[in-house]
């Protein structure tokens, strides 16, 4: 019946919301006595709307990738706590994706919301603290700070190549046609290396 109710338009995004509009719409055959339900804060079933994936979609919950993710039991790694969080949520969505396959009732599917909501909220918050202690650890650097890495090393090569010429020349039966075509062949190679580290950083990101 939820979803033949859904389709009709009653809200599922709270327990008060969908029992007002079975009392306003529901046809009277397919009303039920009011039973005593375990109290729900009104907390656990709002939530922003876009942490709420519409039912088309609840088949589909997005993997994280778990690269870098510890192998073994290591109390102090993030890592495993966010494996849990992980699997919470997906279990959470296959006890919501149970509920409404069976079209149960609308308040069993508040809850079975609720809590994947929930579930789904734990594991984002999880993944913050995952990246920020991958940070602290040195396990991950910024964009930026990579960046400046490479630029010191390559500068360090350019300047090299800036008095391969004068060092060069005077070595050669004549400096001053030698030290020319030197400078000439840097050129070349100091465009090539600009022209591949802008690629590198079009492609990275700013």
């Amino acid at each position: 019946m939820v979803s033949q109710w859904r389709k009709k338009g009653m809200p599922c995004d709270s327990v008060e919301s969908a029992n007002a509009w079975r009392e306003t719409n529901a046809p009277p055959r397919g009303r039920k006595k009011p039973s005593a339900s375990p109290d729900i804060e009104s907390s656990a079933i709002e939530a922003p709307a876009d942490l709420i994936p519409p039912r088309e979609e609840r088949h589909q919950i997005n993997r994280i990738d778990d690269q870098g993710e510890a192998e073994g039991d290591q109390s102090n790694n993030p890592y495993d706590a966010l494996r849990q969080a992980k699997l919470a949520e997906q279990e959470a969505n296959r006890q919501r994706q149970r509920v409404a396959d069976a079209d149960g009732d609308p308040i069993e599917y508040a809850k079975a919301q609720a809590s994947f909501i929930q579930a789904q909220k734990h594991r984002m918050w999880m993944q913050k603290q995952v990246s920020q202690w991958a940070r602290e650890q040195g396990i991950t650097l910024y964009v930026s700070e990579a960046k400046a890495i490479y630029l010191q090393a390559f500068n360090s090569i350019l300047r090299r190549l800036d008095l391969l010429g004068a060092k060069t020349a005077p070595l050669c039966s004549n400096p001053k046609t030698a030290k020319t075509a030197i400078e000439e062949g840097v050129n070349r190679i100091r465009a090539a290396a600009m022209e591949e580290m802008e690629g590198s950083r079009d492609a990275g990101g700013n």
